[in-house]
């Protein structure tokens, strides 16, 4: 398992950490999560996997804490559509954080936005519980498909991230009237009424951070 740092886009500060999933295979070498992780959600293997990975993470925020203090930084897992709609997901966390002595609010867990748009029941209940244990939920992947749909005054969330593919339209676009910056632009001001924070996924270039500020993310 690896990090992936988060910067905040107005000063380029480290502000957080995203835990990444690789597989060392004998015979492929490393593999990435896209290369398994559809497998593991198919066969059910994911639990076990993503209860690992919960796992690794949390020690480590632990030992970051203690190290660290006050400056160890906050750690995001992001769960597969299977993981968020485990019905013993919150008392995992719970006995994780129990176990290692994490504090709660240094972990942050996203679930897919097409769970919450699919579902009305265990995806939404686990987000409102991580909450309230002090656990930051967080919605991934919004922008795509139908997720547009989602009402975000009604989550119980403290973090959206936008898909890959809406932050890669809008950096391959120059036009300024295109429908992914004028979504963004909407987004920017949605969260920003709501409190909410934004998370852009896949920012390659100084050239697209540099683009998404100027649309007020920060």
């Amino acid at each position: 398992m690896s990090y992936q740092p988060v910067h905040r886009l107005a000063d380029g500060t480290l502000v957080g950490l995203r835990a990444l999933l690789h597989w060392h295979h004998p015979k492929r070498g490393v593999l990435h999560p896209a290369d398994f992780l559809d497998m593991a959600e198919e066969t059910g293997f994911i639990v076990p996997m993503g209860q690992w990975m919960l796992e690794q993470a949390c020690t480590h925020v632990a030992e970051w804490e203690e190290r660290f203090g006050t400056g160890a930084l906050p750690v995001a897992v992001t769960l597969t559509a299977r993981m968020a709609r485990e019905q013993d997901l919150v008392q995992m966390i719970r006995d994780l954080l129990d176990s290692t002595k994490a504090p709660a609010a240094k972990l942050r867990l996203s679930v897919p936005a097409t769970v919450v748009v699919d579902d009305d029941g265990e995806p939404l209940e686990n987000l409102a519980t991580l909450r309230d244990i002090n656990v930051s939920p967080v919605v991934h992947g919004f922008g795509s498909g139908n997720t547009g749909l989602i009402d975000l005054r009604t989550l119980p969330v403290d973090a959206v991230t936008v898909a890959p593919g809406v932050v890669r339209a809008f950096a391959e676009s120059d036009d300024a009237d295109s429908p992914f910056e004028h979504a963004l632009r909407r987004l920017v001001e949605l969260t920003g009424r709501l409190g909410v924070g934004l998370v852009a996924d896949g920012v390659d270039t100084i050239a697209v951070a540099d683009r998404l500020r100027g649309l007020g993310l920060r």
